[in-house]
């Protein structure tokens, strides 16, 4: 996931850290599994890309 506006809040899944992500940044959704994304404050724009 590539953030390219604002900024979110994550918690990737057996995760209890939350990370912040800004716009520029990425994170990466390790494979059958999931994530919780929060949006704080305004908007975040992210692109999802699939690799398989």
């Amino acid at each position: 996931m590539e953030i390219t506006d604002g900024s979110c809040v994550v918690t990737l899944d057996g995760s209890k850290d939350a990370k912040t992500y800004a716009a520029g940044t990425q994170f990466q959704v390790p494979a059958k599994s999931g994530f919780n994304i929060a949006v704080p404050s305004g908007i975040c724009q992210y692109i999802c890309s699939f690799i398989g």
